[in-house]
């Protein structure tokens, strides 16, 4: 299923900040040569990492749930994963 179908299926559930990160990721990996299938499979993947880090961070200083004080602005990309 494309990326696309995904990502419209999972509606409000898919923050949009994190829509767009994968997207964005996807796009690069494309530009570097990998299939669309591939680039969209990783862009996930590393997007999961990030979101999965964040939650433990947040959890690890003491974060309510639901509580994204503790979460860093800013959510670089993890390293190519392969």
């Amino acid at each position: 299923m494309a990326l696309s179908d995904c990502m419209r299926k999972a509606g409000n559930t898919l923050n949009a900040e994190d829509a767009s990160a994968i997207v964005a990721r996807s796009r690069e990996l494309q530009a570097q040569g990998l299939s669309k299938q591939d680039a969209e499979t990783q862009s996930v993947q590393e997007r999961m990492m990030v979101v999965s880090a964040m939650l433990s961070n947040a959890q690890g200083k003491g974060g309510a749930p639901g509580d994204n004080s503790a979460m860093p602005t800013d959510a670089s990309q993890p390293a190519a994963v392969t």
